[in-house]
């Protein structure tokens, strides 16, 4: 998501527990951070700010899984709206264009229906190689700040994760499986940047 921002000049935060150490890779700092407790240390104090996303863990909340919600018990829940909670009321204090998002999920059971809902392969057209976004995942976006949601671009999906895919390939369940999964796609990125970056 950051990318496009990157390139055109913004410097861009990017913000993870999972980040092994806090690094600078061109305009994109990459800070590890629990963004559960205070963030002051990492946000650009007296800049004003483009544009923010947020990418909470659907680990606990995607129905692709609700069959493990019961095993998981009411702790999977807490931890997963807690996140929730917390990359919202942040997105909303940054007073910029902001997005979140989860897949099809019970999420909107307790937020409410997203505002918008695509599959990669809308947004495909976009991308420097359209064919790696010619999938279908549907997933679902809440947006505020004055998000401007861009035009699709899209291209005939080959099917839902195709088999033979990059995206079907990645099975098992290590977290890196798990986040390559479920990175953004490259054109939904493009086209957000180009509906969203000031002029």
């Amino acid at each position: 998501m950051c990318r496009p921002w990157a390139e055109a000049g913004f410097d861009c935060y990017a913000v993870d527990l999972q980040h092994p150490q806090t690094r600078n890779e061109g305009r994109i700092t990459f800070v590890r951070a629990d963004i559960t407790q205070c963030v002051s240390q990492w946000l650009p104090v007296g800049r004003p700010i483009a544009f923010a996303a947020g990418f909470p863990p659907c680990t606990h909340t995607a129905v692709s899984g609700a069959r493990h919600f019961i095993a998981k018990g009411p702790a999977g829940a807490a931890q997963a709206f807690t996140l929730i909670a917390r990359v919202d009321q942040l997105l909303r204090w940054m007073q910029c264009p902001y997005l979140w998002e989860q897949p099809v999920s019970v999420t909107s059971t307790y937020c409410g229906k997203p505002d918008h809902v695509f599959d990669p392969s809308d947004f495909a057209g976009y991308a420097d190689d359209p064919s790696r976004d010619a999938y279908r995942k549907k997933t679902c976006i809440w947006a505020g700040g004055g998000l401007n949601w861009p035009e699709p671009k899209p291209i005939p999906p080959v099917k839902v994760c195709p088999q033979g895919s990059w995206v079907q390939q990645l099975g098992g369940s290590s977290i890196r499986t798990k986040n390559l999964r479920s990175a953004t796609p490259r054109g939904f990125s493009r086209a957000i940047f180009e509906a969203n970056a000031p002029r």
